[in-house]
């Protein structure tokens, strides 16, 4: 009975895409819903679009980016668990900051010649 467990416990993680080794590990598999989260945001309060729910690379990039622990596609906007509310703008303020300061170095940069 139980290697049936175990079993149904591998055939559960492969679709999931759940490392085997999580199991072993102890470790809490990184579920939808499993732990609070939230939307982050560009600066004028529009989210990060994704197109196909589900795990994705991009929303997971985003929300390490964010501060976030995990990122996927939920309703088509990138949903980021474990991110902090402080951080919701986080990568949009840095990512505008640089476009910023880069274009104002290309300005002074056009001025002088």
């Amino acid at each position: 009975m139980k290697n049936v467990g175990q079993m149904m416990l591998l055939s559960v993680m492969l679709v999931l895409n759940i490392p085997e080794n999580t199991a072993r590990q102890g470790v809490r598999p990184r579920i939808y819903g499993w732990i609070p989260g939230d939307y982050p945001l560009l600066l004028d309060r529009s989210s990060y679009r994704c197109f196909e729910n589900g795990p994705n690379d991009r929303c997971n990039e985003i929300c390490k980016l964010h501060l976030g622990i995990y990122g996927y596609c939920s309703a088509r906007e990138c949903y980021c668990e474990g991110i902090d509310k402080t951080n919701l703008y986080r990568y949009a303020q840095y990512r505008d900051e640089c476009s910023n300061l880069i274009n104002s170095f290309f300005d002074k940069l056009i001025a002088k010649n």
